[in-house]
């Protein structure tokens, strides 16, 4: 399956459930790889979807460490929970006993 369809079913999955943050996570995320085709004038395949998956997820890290300088550990932590849902979107990533075990 479309990486975008998985985010399609997903989102509807979320509706359902009342998932507040997720739906909203998704909807940015749905917004972004718009913007990211609009800008290319083409459609994204899966590897274009992941690019804009780090991007947003990269985003986000500067976000938390700004919002713990700032001292707003509430924002932090919302930020932190949108990491947790973008990152199901990447592939599992090699743990170190895998590396050297390669």
């Amino acid at each position: 399956m479309a990486l975008k369809e998985r985010l399609d079913q997903d989102m509807k999955s979320a509706m359902r459930e009342k998932a507040q943050l997720r739906l909203d996570t998704i909807r940015m995320l749905k917004s972004a790889i718009k913007y990211r085709e609009i800008e290319l004038m083409k459609p994204l395949d899966d590897a274009g979807v992941e690019g804009v998956v780090s991007t947003e997820i990269k985003r986000r890290r500067d976000s938390v460490e700004q919002y713990k300088a700032g001292n707003r550990q509430d924002l932090a932590d919302k930020e932190a929970a949108e990491i947790a849902i973008l990152q199901a979107y990447l592939p599992q990533q090699l743990g170190e006993a895998e590396l050297r075990a390669k």
